[in-house]
């Protein structure tokens, strides 16, 4: 198995296009996703997301999943890994 740094470099490569070009299977972030994806970053729980936006855990979870599933990662520590490394986030 390749170390983690190496797993993640080549994920980076596979997926920079996904959330970068818009791709029909790879769509863009939506300006939400953005925004939760940036307060994961941050360290915030998805309880703490909801209170500081004004939804539910749930809603969070949700704008969550369809990160991972545009990005093709795995959870959210590779997801904002990622993004950082693409400048979608700081």
């Amino acid at each position: 198995m390749l170390p983690l740094e190496k797993r993640a470099r080549r994920k980076i490569e596979e997926r920079s296009g996904s959330l970068c070009n818009g791709h029909a299977d790879h769509p863009h972030l939506s300006a939400r996703e953005r925004e939760v994806l940036d307060l994961v970053a941050d360290g915030l729980t998805n309880k703490a997301i909801a209170a500081r936006l004004g939804i539910s855990a749930n809603t969070v979870a949700n704008h969550l999943q369809h990160v991972l599933e545009k990005s093709g990662t795995a959870n959210r520590t590779e997801a904002v890994l990622l993004a950082r490394r693409l400048g979608l986030i700081e």
